[in-house]
């Protein structure tokens, strides 16, 4: 079984895509990384609110989030963050 098939039967994301997995290496120690994709049909929801569905106009920079350890390998998660207009909380 793939580290893929892995986190998506255990750790399923609705609007998102598990890209590519792969193992790191930073200085002396090995990282699990996740690469992370919004889908194409996926909804864009406020990071403020979290309720409204929103249009998105623009895609941040690719940054890394810490996630637990599996087996004793630090995991983290690389995703570029989308940007959303929301009418309510602009």
């Amino acid at each position: 079984m793939q580290l893929k098939t892995l986190l998506n039967k255990r750790l399923p994301l609705k609007s998102h895509v598990y890209d590519r997995v792969q193992v790191e290496t930073r200085g002396n120690e090995e990282i699990l990384v996740a690469h992370i994709r919004a889908r194409s049909n996926g909804l864009k929801h406020c990071s403020n609110c979290g309720i409204r569905v929103c249009p998105g106009y623009d895609t941040l920079a690719e940054r890394e989030w810490a996630f637990i350890s599996v087996w004793g390998m630090p995991v983290v998660f690389r995703y570029a963050p989308r940007r959303v207009n929301c009418p309510d909380c602009g």
